[in-house]
């Protein structure tokens, strides 16, 4: 299946997005954009556990976090997004990008929290558990294709 995320807010403090799976939608929380500070590292994926993802196509799996908490993970080689610190090629590179049950910024490191609505005040996502279950549920166990467009659309 494929998802579409559409970015409509982006600055110093967070990202923010919509999440179209058929035809239900979710609210994402990220961090901002910081990009990488290694010179001349060809690494295009934003500083690891700070900062949000490149927009761009990924491969997206279910994924049990230790704490046994389902969750999917993203990935994308081109993109400099990959699925353990080992996979990363001399190290360099983004891992263990998840989408996963988080409300606040201060729940996520690099990761996308998905909600059913969102603050208009505060950077935060709502009701993220059953955001998830629901998410769960239509994805089921299976491989899915995330296209993520950073566009800043207002919906």
């Amino acid at each position: 299946m494929k998802l579409k995320l559409y970015t409509w807010h982006m600055d110093e403090i967070s990202t923010r997005s919509i999440l179209k799976v058929k035809e239900h939608y979710f609210h994402v929380l990220e961090l901002p954009w910081i990009p990488n500070t290694w010179e001349h590292s060809g690494e295009p994926g934003g500083q690891n556990g700070i900062s949000c993802i490149l927009g761009g196509r990924y491969e997206l799996t279910p994924f049990l976090r230790p704490s046994g908490e389902r969750a999917f993970r993203l990935y994308n080689p081109d993109l400099g997004v990959y699925h353990d610190k080992a996979d990363c090629p001399d190290g360099k590179g983004r891992f263990l990008i998840l989408m996963h049950i988080a409300n606040y910024l201060r729940d996520i490191e690099g990761c996308l929290a998905t909600g059913l609505d969102e603050n208009s005040r505060t950077p935060m996502v709502t009701n993220s558990s059953s955001a998830m279950k629901k998410l769960r549920g239509i994805l089921k166990d299976d491989m899915h294709q995330l296209h993520i467009f950073r566009c800043k659309l207002r919906l």
